[in-house]
């Protein structure tokens, strides 16, 4: 759905029960029972029910993005089920959920940023640096390595490479839960 910037820890339970909790809250528990309401495939389903599962749908993964200097920056990467079936109201939807300040009484505050974008699998959750395809087998794609601008022709944040990068904690993106626009499809069920 959306990267979040802005907690002050690498702690996925932490942050993940704070998105959850945010996104718990009546008005955006409301805001999912309104599209399934709509939506053919769940409209015959308890409501609170429907609501229940997409929430529990949720997955977090947390990326420590580092900015100049070596200051950690975590982005929490959110995906989660959609309740809808239209483009229309996936928007309204995903809007919705970039719109929340993910508040952390210890853990700082996640807001929605611009979408990361690999120059090398095309993916929004992740940049070229940490692309974890290239360290699967049979990727014929390119490779990549952090940059070592004095031995290397640098391309931002990264070179083209025959060696695959070392990658820890990386989970390859989802795909069809975070859509940049034009990007994949919305469900993920």
């Amino acid at each position: 759905m959306c990267g979040l910037q802005g907690f002050s820890t690498l702690n996925l339970p932490r942050i993940q029960n704070a998105i959850l909790g945010w996104l718990s809250q009546p008005p955006t528990r409301s805001f999912i029972a309104n599209l399934v309401a709509e939506n053919p495939r769940l409209k015959d389903r308890p409501r609170a029910q429907a609501v229940d599962d997409i929430l529990a749908s949720l997955e977090v993964t947390v990326l420590d993005i580092k900015q100049k200097g070596g200051i950690s920056t975590p982005i929490a990467n959110v995906y989660i089920n959609s309740p809808t079936e239209s483009p229309e109201s996936w928007y309204r939807w995903r809007e919705h959920i970039c719109d929340i300040r993910y508040t952390s009484l210890y853990d700082g505050t996640g807001t929605a940023q611009s979408n990361l974008l690999c120059t090398g699998c095309h993916g929004v959750d992740h940049p070229r640096g940490l692309c974890p395809y290239p360290s699967l087998p049979g990727w014929n794609g390119p490779t990549y390595t952090l940059a070592d601008k004095k031995n290397a022709k640098s391309r931002g944040n990264a070179v083209v490479s025959n060696q695959a990068p070392r990658v820890r904690d990386v989970r390859p993106p989802k795909v069809g839960v975070q859509c940049a626009e034009g990007g994949s499809d919305m469900l993920n069920s």
